[in-house]
Protein backbone atom coordinates (compact mmCIF):
# COMPACT_ATOMS: atom_id res chain seq x y z
CA UNK A 1 0.00 0.00 0.00
CA UNK A 2 1.48 3.18 -0.86
CA UNK A 3 0.68 6.77 1.29
CA UNK A 4 1.28 9.98 -0.72
CA UNK A 5 1.33 12.92 2.25
CA UNK A 6 1.34 16.05 1.44
CA UNK A 7 2.01 18.97 4.19
CA UNK A 8 2.28 22.65 4.69
CA UNK A 9 5.16 23.71 6.52
CA UNK A 10 4.64 24.58 10.45
CA UNK A 11 5.09 28.37 10.29
CA UNK A 12 1.58 29.15 11.86
CA UNK A 13 -2.16 27.76 13.11
CA UNK A 14 -2.71 26.70 9.69
CA UNK A 15 -0.21 23.80 9.52
CA UNK A 16 -2.39 20.80 8.40
CA UNK A 17 -2.31 17.58 6.69
CA UNK A 18 -3.65 18.39 3.45
CA UNK A 19 -3.21 15.23 1.41
CA UNK A 20 -3.14 11.94 2.94
CA UNK A 21 -4.51 8.42 0.76
CA UNK A 22 -4.11 6.72 4.58
CA UNK A 23 -6.21 8.98 6.65
CA UNK A 24 -8.82 8.50 3.32
CA UNK A 25 -8.53 4.76 3.77
CA UNK A 26 -8.94 4.83 7.50
CA UNK A 27 -11.51 7.19 7.45
CA UNK A 28 -13.71 4.72 5.30
CA UNK A 29 -13.11 1.89 7.64
CA UNK A 30 -10.06 0.39 6.49
CA UNK A 31 -7.62 -0.94 8.47
CA UNK A 32 -3.85 -2.35 8.62
CA UNK A 33 -2.08 -4.72 10.86
CA UNK A 34 1.49 -5.43 10.50
CA UNK A 35 0.98 -8.91 12.36
CA UNK A 36 2.42 -11.76 10.54
CA UNK A 37 2.74 -15.45 11.11
CA UNK A 38 5.82 -15.69 9.26
CA UNK A 39 8.63 -15.54 6.63
CA UNK A 40 10.49 -12.75 8.22
CA UNK A 41 13.06 -14.65 10.92
CA UNK A 42 16.39 -14.31 10.60
CA UNK A 43 16.19 -11.38 8.04
CA UNK A 44 18.09 -8.56 10.24
CA UNK A 45 21.94 -10.50 11.36
CA UNK A 46 24.98 -9.32 12.91
CA UNK A 47 26.33 -5.85 11.98
CA UNK A 48 29.92 -6.20 11.14
CA UNK A 49 30.12 -3.21 8.61
CA UNK A 50 28.64 0.58 8.71
CA UNK A 51 28.10 0.33 4.94
CA UNK A 52 28.63 -1.64 1.67
CA UNK A 53 32.55 -2.87 0.96
CA UNK A 54 34.95 -0.21 -1.06
CA UNK A 55 34.95 -3.75 -3.46
CA UNK A 56 31.12 -3.78 -3.50
CA UNK A 57 30.68 -0.04 -4.03
CA UNK A 58 33.31 -0.09 -6.86
CA UNK A 59 31.51 -3.10 -8.66
CA UNK A 60 28.45 -0.98 -8.58
CA UNK A 61 30.12 1.81 -9.93
CA UNK A 62 31.77 0.15 -13.11
CA UNK A 63 30.00 -3.00 -12.78
CA UNK A 64 31.43 -4.23 -16.54
CA UNK A 65 29.61 -5.89 -19.09
CA UNK A 66 28.04 -8.40 -16.90
CA UNK A 67 25.76 -6.45 -14.08
CA UNK A 68 24.60 -10.34 -13.00
CA UNK A 69 27.92 -11.22 -12.46
CA UNK A 70 28.68 -8.24 -10.31
CA UNK A 71 25.50 -8.50 -8.42
CA UNK A 72 26.41 -11.81 -7.66
CA UNK A 73 29.75 -10.54 -5.85
CA UNK A 74 28.38 -7.86 -4.04
CA UNK A 75 26.18 -10.40 -2.56
CA UNK A 76 28.53 -12.56 -1.84
CA UNK A 77 30.87 -9.95 -0.11
CA UNK A 78 27.77 -8.14 1.87
CA UNK A 79 25.12 -10.21 2.17
CA UNK A 80 26.01 -12.01 5.50
CA UNK A 81 27.98 -9.32 6.85
CA UNK A 82 25.55 -6.19 6.79
CA UNK A 83 21.87 -5.87 8.51
CA UNK A 84 19.14 -5.41 5.84
CA UNK A 85 18.62 -1.85 6.75
CA UNK A 86 21.99 -1.39 5.76
CA UNK A 87 22.55 -3.33 2.19
CA UNK A 88 21.49 -0.43 0.29
CA UNK A 89 23.96 -0.98 -2.16
CA UNK A 90 22.41 -4.68 -2.86
CA UNK A 91 19.10 -3.06 -2.74
CA UNK A 92 20.06 -0.75 -5.60
CA UNK A 93 21.82 -3.86 -7.49
CA UNK A 94 18.58 -6.17 -7.39
CA UNK A 95 16.49 -3.09 -8.54
CA UNK A 96 18.61 -2.05 -11.63
CA UNK A 97 18.50 -5.82 -13.20
CA UNK A 98 14.57 -5.92 -12.88
CA UNK A 99 14.29 -8.04 -9.22
CA UNK A 100 12.17 -6.02 -7.50
CA UNK A 101 11.00 -8.36 -5.16
CA UNK A 102 14.55 -8.90 -4.38
CA UNK A 103 15.26 -5.38 -3.62
CA UNK A 104 13.10 -4.75 -1.42
CA UNK A 105 13.90 -8.05 0.91
CA UNK A 106 17.75 -6.93 0.19
CA UNK A 107 17.33 -3.59 1.93
CA UNK A 108 15.13 -2.57 4.21
CA UNK A 109 15.83 0.99 5.21
CA UNK A 110 12.88 1.32 8.03
CA UNK A 111 14.88 -1.28 9.91
CA UNK A 112 12.20 -4.12 9.96
CA UNK A 113 11.76 -7.18 7.94
CA UNK A 114 9.00 -6.41 4.87
CA UNK A 115 6.38 -8.84 6.12
CA UNK A 116 2.68 -9.85 4.86
CA UNK A 117 0.13 -7.09 5.99
CA UNK A 118 -3.31 -8.23 7.36
CA UNK A 119 -5.40 -6.02 5.61
CA UNK A 120 -9.36 -5.19 6.22
CA UNK A 121 -11.02 -2.66 4.05
CA UNK A 122 -14.75 -3.62 3.79
CA UNK A 123 -16.77 -1.53 2.10
CA UNK A 124 -13.92 1.24 1.86
CA UNK A 125 -12.36 3.25 -1.09
CA UNK A 126 -9.02 4.61 -1.59
CA UNK A 127 -8.43 7.58 -3.53
CA UNK A 128 -6.54 7.18 -6.65
CA UNK A 129 -2.94 8.60 -5.90
CA UNK A 130 -2.90 9.73 -9.96
CA UNK A 131 -5.89 11.32 -10.05
CA UNK A 132 -5.32 12.68 -6.81
CA UNK A 133 -1.62 13.93 -7.82
CA UNK A 134 -2.93 15.09 -10.93
CA UNK A 135 -5.90 17.64 -9.83
CA UNK A 136 -2.88 18.91 -7.36
CA UNK A 137 -1.12 19.78 -10.56
CA UNK A 138 -3.96 21.40 -12.56
CA UNK A 139 -4.70 23.50 -9.97
CA UNK A 140 -4.06 27.39 -11.27
CA UNK A 141 -1.71 28.62 -8.97
CA UNK A 142 0.70 25.20 -8.74
CA UNK A 143 4.06 26.46 -9.81
CA UNK A 144 6.36 24.09 -8.15
CA UNK A 145 5.98 20.27 -7.49
CA UNK A 146 8.38 17.96 -5.90
CA UNK A 147 7.56 14.18 -5.85
CA UNK A 148 10.53 11.94 -4.05
CA UNK A 149 10.89 8.24 -4.12
CA UNK A 150 13.45 5.37 -2.13
CA UNK A 151 16.18 4.52 -4.73
CA UNK A 152 15.04 0.81 -4.57
CA UNK A 153 11.49 1.11 -5.03
CA UNK A 154 10.55 1.08 -8.97
CA UNK A 155 6.77 1.35 -7.92
CA UNK A 156 7.76 5.14 -7.35
CA UNK A 157 9.09 5.36 -10.90
CA UNK A 158 6.35 4.09 -12.49
CA UNK A 159 3.89 6.56 -10.47
CA UNK A 160 6.10 8.98 -12.32
CA UNK A 161 5.37 7.55 -15.67
CA UNK A 162 1.83 8.15 -15.61
CA UNK A 163 1.51 11.93 -14.13
CA UNK A 164 3.72 12.88 -16.81
CA UNK A 165 0.93 13.74 -19.28
CA UNK A 166 -1.52 15.32 -17.05
CA UNK A 167 2.06 17.26 -15.18
CA UNK A 168 2.53 18.37 -19.42
CA UNK A 169 -1.41 19.14 -19.90
CA UNK A 170 -1.18 21.73 -16.27
CA UNK A 171 1.66 23.44 -18.21
CA UNK A 172 4.67 21.76 -16.51
CA UNK A 173 7.58 22.13 -18.97
CA UNK A 174 10.67 21.71 -16.75
CA UNK A 175 11.79 18.51 -15.54
CA UNK A 176 13.86 18.38 -12.74
CA UNK A 177 15.89 15.21 -11.50
CA UNK A 178 17.99 15.22 -8.79
CA UNK A 179 20.02 11.58 -9.65
CA UNK A 180 20.41 12.83 -13.15
CA UNK A 181 24.05 13.23 -13.54
CA UNK A 182 24.98 14.62 -17.16
CA UNK A 183 23.76 18.15 -18.33
CA UNK A 184 20.09 17.94 -19.28
CA UNK A 185 21.27 19.70 -22.75
CA UNK A 186 23.60 16.41 -23.43
CA UNK A 187 20.73 14.32 -22.64
CA UNK A 188 17.96 15.91 -25.06
CA UNK A 189 20.74 16.32 -27.81
CA UNK A 190 21.54 12.37 -27.76
CA UNK A 191 17.55 11.62 -27.00
CA UNK A 192 18.03 9.34 -24.58
CA UNK A 193 19.07 7.84 -21.17
CA UNK A 194 22.70 6.67 -21.21
CA UNK A 195 23.93 3.77 -19.13
CA UNK A 196 27.14 5.39 -18.75
CA UNK A 197 26.05 9.09 -19.03
CA UNK A 198 22.90 9.77 -17.33
CA UNK A 199 24.66 8.59 -13.69
CA UNK A 200 24.01 5.48 -11.75
CA UNK A 201 20.62 5.56 -10.18
CA UNK A 202 19.39 5.99 -13.65
CA UNK A 203 20.28 2.68 -15.09
CA UNK A 204 16.95 1.38 -13.29
CA UNK A 205 14.99 0.24 -15.81
CA UNK A 206 12.01 2.66 -14.76
CA UNK A 207 13.75 5.08 -13.81
CA UNK A 208 15.34 5.04 -17.48
CA UNK A 209 11.84 4.72 -18.66
CA UNK A 210 10.59 7.71 -16.57
CA UNK A 211 13.19 10.68 -18.16
CA UNK A 212 12.55 8.49 -21.90
CA UNK A 213 9.20 9.49 -21.37
CA UNK A 214 9.46 12.86 -20.32
CA UNK A 215 11.96 13.59 -23.28
CA UNK A 216 9.37 12.18 -25.78
CA UNK A 217 6.67 14.58 -24.04
CA UNK A 218 8.99 17.80 -24.77
CA UNK A 219 9.75 17.99 -20.97
CA UNK A 220 13.32 19.86 -20.84
CA UNK A 221 15.41 18.04 -18.38
CA UNK A 222 17.37 19.53 -15.51
CA UNK A 223 20.17 18.64 -13.64
CA UNK A 224 21.67 20.17 -10.54
CA UNK A 225 25.13 18.11 -9.56
CA UNK A 226 26.86 19.39 -6.62
CA UNK A 227 30.46 18.38 -5.70
CA UNK A 228 30.11 15.24 -3.15
CA UNK A 229 30.97 16.04 0.49
CA UNK A 230 28.88 13.02 1.84
CA UNK A 231 31.84 10.20 1.03
CA UNK A 232 31.33 6.85 -0.09
CA UNK A 233 30.05 5.45 3.05
CA UNK A 234 26.56 7.37 2.82
CA UNK A 235 23.70 5.94 2.36
CA UNK A 236 21.19 7.23 -0.46
CA UNK A 237 19.28 9.21 1.81
CA UNK A 238 22.30 11.12 2.94
CA UNK A 239 23.65 11.45 0.31
CA UNK A 240 20.42 12.86 -1.83
CA UNK A 241 20.23 14.86 1.38
CA UNK A 242 23.71 17.23 1.41
CA UNK A 243 24.04 20.26 0.04
CA UNK A 244 20.60 21.14 -0.51
CA UNK A 245 21.20 24.81 -0.66
CA UNK A 246 23.43 24.88 -3.20
CA UNK A 247 21.52 22.11 -4.90
CA UNK A 248 18.53 24.56 -4.93
CA UNK A 249 20.80 27.40 -6.19
CA UNK A 250 21.44 25.72 -8.92
CA UNK A 251 18.09 24.40 -9.67
CA UNK A 252 16.55 27.87 -9.47
CA UNK A 253 19.08 29.39 -12.03
CA UNK A 254 18.53 27.18 -14.71
CA UNK A 255 14.37 27.37 -14.73
CA UNK A 256 12.45 30.46 -12.45
CA UNK A 257 15.54 32.93 -12.16
CA UNK A 258 15.54 32.49 -16.63
CA UNK A 259 11.57 31.89 -16.41
CA UNK A 260 9.83 33.32 -13.77
CA UNK A 261 5.95 31.85 -14.89
CA UNK A 262 8.00 28.41 -15.77
CA UNK A 263 5.99 25.24 -13.76
CA UNK A 264 8.99 22.83 -12.05
CA UNK A 265 8.25 19.29 -11.47
CA UNK A 266 11.29 17.97 -9.45
CA UNK A 267 11.88 14.68 -8.95
CA UNK A 268 13.98 14.29 -5.53
CA UNK A 269 15.46 11.49 -3.67
CA UNK A 270 14.28 10.34 -0.03
CA UNK A 271 13.38 13.31 2.02
CA UNK A 272 13.95 15.90 -0.48
CA UNK A 273 10.30 16.73 -0.56
CA UNK A 274 9.53 17.87 2.98
CA UNK A 275 8.57 21.44 3.27
CA UNK A 276 10.16 21.97 6.91
CA UNK A 277 13.13 21.01 8.45
CA UNK A 278 12.97 16.87 9.29
CA UNK A 279 14.67 14.41 10.97
CA UNK A 280 15.00 12.52 14.75
CA UNK A 281 17.72 14.88 16.20
CA UNK A 282 18.93 18.05 15.58
CA UNK A 283 20.47 19.80 13.48
CA UNK A 284 17.34 19.00 11.68
CA UNK A 285 17.74 18.11 7.80
CA UNK A 286 16.68 21.59 5.30
CA UNK A 287 15.59 19.57 2.18
CA UNK A 288 15.71 20.84 -1.28
CA UNK A 289 11.87 21.20 -1.30
CA UNK A 290 12.19 23.35 1.81
CA UNK A 291 15.30 25.44 0.63
CA UNK A 292 13.26 26.20 -2.84
CA UNK A 293 10.66 27.68 -0.80
CA UNK A 294 12.64 29.35 1.29
CA UNK A 295 14.55 31.41 -1.67
CA UNK A 296 11.38 31.62 -3.36
CA UNK A 297 8.06 32.17 -1.47
CA UNK A 298 5.88 29.63 -3.82
CA UNK A 299 4.52 27.05 -1.66
CA UNK A 300 5.02 23.42 -3.52
CA UNK A 301 2.96 20.68 -3.85
CA UNK A 302 4.90 18.11 -2.09
CA UNK A 303 4.44 14.27 -2.32
CA UNK A 304 6.18 11.89 -0.01
CA UNK A 305 6.03 8.30 -1.49
CA UNK A 306 6.21 5.70 1.61
CA UNK A 307 5.69 2.82 0.83
CA UNK A 308 4.80 -0.17 3.84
Amino acid sequence: MKSLIETQPCRTAKCRLTLSLVSVALATGCTLSNESSGGADGIEREVLLSGPSEASLALWLEPGENPLAALVEIDENDSHRLSARDNWLLGLAYSELGAYGSAALAYQPGGAPYVEESMQCEDSILADAVEVICDALLGETQRIAFIDDIPHFAQHRVLGRKILQCAQDAGFEFLAVEALAEEGAALVERGFVSRTQSGVYLREPQFAGFVDDALRLGFTPISFPVPDTCGSSCTPVEAFSANSEEKATLLLAQTLDIDPEAKLLVWAGSGQAFKQPWGNTMPFIESLAYQVYEKTGFDPFSVVQNTV
